[in-house]
């Protein structure tokens, strides 16, 4: 993803951030929602490269990537549901993660395929 997507990315997590949250008056600090944006459009690109993973945190995995970033966007989804509220902006990277699908698409070179496997080297 090009580096104005990425940018992208991070504006429409701070408007999702913004939207959700109206009558806040705490700043938004932080390029997590960019870096959500990243990994939305990473899972378009390469959704079945296995990466390595720890299982509740001690038990390495290699594991397809789409079920390790579609756990943690769950996890958003949680966290907005459940209302916890520990100063983590879960509406940014919400935000974030659909705009790095949105614009991989338009983004992504020509001869790149959107559900491919791992990148040649």
């Amino acid at each position: 993803m090009e580096k104005s997507a990425g940018g992208l990315a991070g504006v429409a997590a701070g408007l999702a951030h913004a939207y959700a949250n109206l009558d806040s008056a705490a700043p938004l600090i932080g390029a997590s929602g960019a870096t959500a944006g990243v990994i939305g459009a990473y899972i378009m690109l390469y959704p079945r490269v296995k990466v390595w993973s720890l299982v509740f945190m001690r038990l390495p995995l290699k594991l397809p990537a789409f079920w390790i970033i579609a756990s943690w966007i769950v996890t958003q989804f949680v966290f907005v549901f459940l209302r916890v509220e520990d100063g983590t902006a879960w509406f940014a990277h919400i935000g974030g993660f659909i705009a790095g699908i949105l614009l991989v698409v338009l983004f992504k070179r020509s001869d790149q395929p959107l559900f491919g496997g791992a990148p040649e080297r």
